[in-house]
């Protein structure tokens, strides 16, 4: 009877249903601990285009405090349409958008808090997996164990996003924007954002900050990543091309038998970065500063080295050539690929043969 009903309404009318339904708690479910938990009211299917069940699209970050944004805690909106529809200024603790179509929704300033809610093997405090948030903005968002498995979030603005122990992984990341976003893990350097298998294409993440997040298996193509920090990171077998990385601080990241090709590293920060049996083709290491880094097994190919430093870095049983090597301006401390070491620049030629 309710869906019927909503297919008669306008989406003003349709906003003030569900809001009344919400109260009543009949699209609510409170403990959703076991798969079989369910709201009173199943609206899968229904159409909410174009409701508005937060703040107006015209309305300012700054217009509510967190204390007075409107709550829609606990609801099940799981295979809804809500295209177009707006969030804005809410309030989603155990929200449930499972499998919903919500191209063009408006999730701008909302947030939820760090619960666990839902019957998945880590924490997830509001559930958006196999969901399409195409042209969807979450910009200036804030998301607490987000579960974004399978998600499509193409052309979608992730600007200024906040999330923390989130899951994206085999997530599509398509000419989307997600400058000056931060993913970010609750324990300190426990798990973090999951990012495997997800793809990300002709991207722009300028900015952002990554912890312990975990990209293994991830594709990016055409991907802008200036001025990104990668800390603590896995990108362990990752497939990178044509992306730049310019002015980048990597830490403590692992690239194990990763594939870059087309890459730009200039006047980037590497610091105890791990490299082995990587591929690198066309790779630009211009004006790199790169302290304990291990190259070990690494292959390199038309690669740049100009003005680049390599501090107490391993190169051993790779293939860098004694002409690159002398495209490096401090070498010092550093392993040449046959195993001995270097003590300055001017004995490289030497020690290599």
């Amino acid at each position: 009877m309710t869906l019927t009903t909503l297919t008669q309404l306008d989406p003003k009318r349709k906003s003030f249903l569900l809001r009344s339904l919400y109260e009543s708690k009949l699209i609510t479910v409170e403990s959703q601990n076991k798969p079989t938990d369910q709201s009173v009211l199943l609206l899968e299917r229904a159409d909410l285009t174009d409701v508005i069940l937060g703040t107006t699209r015209d309305s300012r970050k700054d217009d509510f405090s967190r204390e007075n944004y409107i709550s829609w805690m606990d609801v099940n909106l799981a295979g809804v349409t809500l295209i177009n529809a707006s969030f804005r200024h809410v309030r989603l603790d155990c929200a449930n958008f499972k499998n919903a179509r919500m191209d063009s929704i408006d999730f701008s300033f909302s947030f939820n808090s760090l619960f666990p809610c839902f019957s998945i093997d880590r924490m997830c405090s509001i559930d958006f997996s196999g969901s399409s948030l195409v042209n969807a903005n979450l910009n200036h968002t804030g998301f607490c164990g987000g579960h974004f498995h399978s998600v499509n979030l193409t052309l979608a603005n992730l600007s200024h996003l906040e999330c923390i122990d989130c899951s994206f992984n085999s997530a599509v990341f398509d000419r989307m924007e997600m400058s000056f976003a931060s993913f970010r893990d609750f324990y300190s350097h426990k798990s973090g954002d999951d990012f495997t298998y997800t793809e990300f294409r002709d991207t722009v993440v300028h900015g952002t900050y990554f912890q312990t997040a975990n990209f293994q298996e991830s594709k990016w193509l055409n991907v802008s990543a200036q001025e990104i920090t990668l800390d603590e990171c896995s990108l362990n077998s990752v497939e990178l091309n044509d992306c730049s990385f310019s002015n980048a601080n990597f830490k403590y990241a692992s690239f194990v038998e990763a594939k870059l090709s087309h890459i730009d590293l200039s006047l980037s920060t590497l610091r105890n970065v791990t490299f082995r049996d990587a591929e690198f083709y066309q790779v630009n290491f211009s004006s790199i500063v790169c302290h304990w880094c291990d190259f070990q097994g690494a292959t390199f190919k038309s690669c740049i080295w100009n003005n680049s430093t390599f501090r107490h870095s391993n190169f051993r049983d790779s293939n860098i050539s004694l002409e690159q090597l002398q495209q490096i301006v401090d070498f010092t401390g550093s392993v040449l690929p046959n195993g001995t070491r270097s003590e300055n620049n001017n004995d490289i030629h030497r020690q290599m043969y």
